[in-house]
């Protein structure tokens, strides 16, 4: 995949949660090819995008990370990763992270997308299939615990 397209999600990430929880995301290595299912941290949110070409943007962090991002966005602990608001504020992140991403793509490579409602996936041992669509995964790492950021586009974003 090409990597001006992975650029922005990692910028997006690292930015939004910066400026909206104060965590710092360390990256651990490069971005690497997705060939088999992810098996989640915990607590997974997923949003889709459709243009000239069409993607998705997975975010997997431990619930470790989600709790202290939820916390400083909040102002308030939630440490149930099933509770309505936390759920809430995980996809509401990947909904700005996603926009943020998607807005600087298309500024640079005019592929007029558009966001999908984001999804949240949370508990222990569960697999995110990857279907037949290019993915790449970076690893990456909080104070609070791992992360990870896999960016999706069908037939590698060519359109």
């Amino acid at each position: 995949m090409d990597d001006r397209l992975r650029k922005p999600f990692m910028e997006s990430t690292k930015d939004m949660i910066m400026q909206m929880a104060s965590v710092e995301i360390n990256e651990q290595g490069e971005f690497l090819d997705q060939t088999e299912d992810i098996s989640s941290y915990g607590v997974a949110t997923l949003v889709t995008f459709v243009g000239k070409v069409k993607g998705r943007l997975l975010l997997d962090m431990e619930p470790e990370v989600a709790s202290e991002i939820v916390k400083q966005v909040l102002g308030e602990e939630l440490n149930d990763s099933k509770d309505a608001t936390f759920m809430g504020m995980i996809a509401e992140l990947n909904n700005i992270v996603g926009g943020d991403a998607i807005t600087r793509l298309n500024n640079d490579m005019s592929f007029g997308l558009r966001l999908a409602s984001p999804a949240v996936f949370t508990g222990k041992n569960v697999i995110i299939s990857i279907p037949k669509i290019q993915s790449s995964t970076m690893e990456c790492q909080t104070k609070f615990g791992k992360m990870r950021i896999n960016i999706a586009f069908e037939r590698g974003g060519e359109n």
